[in-house]
């Protein structure tokens, strides 16, 4: 390093106080007997006779031609600070898909907000939060099984099914899944799946896939036995080559029908009875304990335990007319059951028409 007369003390640096031109190669080359230790101030930078010219560059890069010579913009260069790049850590706390700055690491929080600016708050890291340029904290997976509407909880690895209901419950059954499942807010199945045991028709409803059975009968409903995949099963509809097959006194031992990896029921029409998962085959096909197996669509063809009386609801339908679901004791305890048959708290559903058998009234 040189001695310290040769170091700004002002912030500025260059050419300001003492400069000198000398020839190279036909090119004249300005030399500085100042340098800057650090930028204290903000100089304008540029290009051009302006930021470049005799008399007015301080510092940078610059090369001028011969003295006599008219400049050229083309033979008049300088150097300034690099500017950010896409995919810099944000300079300015702003971040997203419009400069393509990251939050993560900044001064300003690591979440970069639905508004593309970086923060550390649940504004900024909760719905909207922009993942691909920055941390995203909060989940809006459901806590209490409601879907879409004003919370936008989505479905998808909830504990209640990972389909949204045209009515705002998560669930796995074809009401949940098929016609109006919400696709926003969780996993939605074909439609043409039959949502009632019935098939074929003017509905077109396909049993392959629902909790009925995978053959459609010539008469128009879904199952396995004989009857459903056998002499006139419609394969339009179903599948047809499920047909058990006729016993003979040289038909090996079947093999045990309980469940071995914890799913129940479907083609395989496994049990959870003397399983080590549980005793209830909850209506998505797997084997369980507790109310979200053994409660409102429990398969009792496959299950020794569900619930027979006071059955919680998981999809928010209760009473008389929803099948005699109640709010007690599920993911909807503590709620009112209205007189429209779905719980909730508020006084429309907890006061006129309430039904007290299916939860709490006002």
């Amino acid at each position: 390093m040189g001695s310290p007369s040769e170091y700004s003390l002002d912030g500025k640096c260059g050419y300001r106080t003492t400069r000198s031109s000398v020839v190279e190669n036909g090119v004249s080359v300005v030399r500085s007997l100042s340098r800057c230790v650090k930028h204290a101030l903000i100089l304008l930078t540029g290009t051009g006779p302006a930021y470049c010219g005799l008399g007015t560059y301080q510092s940078g890069n610059c090369t001028l031609p011969t003295p006599g010579e008219t400049p050229s913009a083309s033979s008049i260069t300088s150097t300034g600070a690099p500017t950010p790049t896409p995919g810099s850590i944000s300079p300015d706390g702003r971040c997203g898909s419009t400069n393509r700055f990251t939050c993560k690491g900044s001064s300003y929080g690591d979440c970069c907000s639905s508004s593309g600016f970086c923060g550390s708050t649940a504004g900024h890291c909760g719905g909207g939060c922009q993942s691909a340029f920055g941390d995203c904290t909060i989940t809006d997976i459901s806590p209490d099984g409601t879907c879409g509407g004003t919370n936008e909880y989505k479905c998808k690895g909830s504990a209640f099914g990972d389909c949204c209901s045209l009515s705002g419950y998560c669930g796995s059954t074809t009401d949940h899944c098929t016609a109006g499942c919400q696709a926003a807010f969780g996993i939605c199945t074909d439609d043409s799946l039959s949502p009632d045991g019935t098939c074929g028709g003017t509905k077109g409803y396909r049993c392959k896939g629902t909790s009925f059975g995978s053959c459609c009968s010539s008469a128009g409903y879904c199952g396995s036995s004989a009857d459903h995949c056998g002499v006139g099963c419609q394969s339009t509809f179903g599948d047809c080559s499920l047909l058990p097959p006729t016993k003979t006194s040289a038909t090996p031992p079947t093999p045990t029908d309980i469940s071995q990896d914890g799913t129940c029921g479907g083609t395989k029409r496994l049990k959870c009875h003397g399983s080590t998962f549980g005793n209830c085959c909850s209506s998505n096909g797997y084997c369980g304990n507790g109310v979200n197996f053994c409660a409102q669509g429990c398969q009792t063809p496959f299950s020794s335990a569900c619930m027979t009386s006071n059955i919680p609801t998981l999809n928010g339908d209760c009473g008389a007319s929803k099948g005699g679901f109640t709010c007690t004791g599920g993911p909807f305890d503590g709620q009112c059951c209205s007189a429209s048959g779905y719980c909730g708290s508020t006084d429309a559903h907890c006061k006129s028409g309430c039904p007290r058998n299916y939860g709490t009234c006002k």
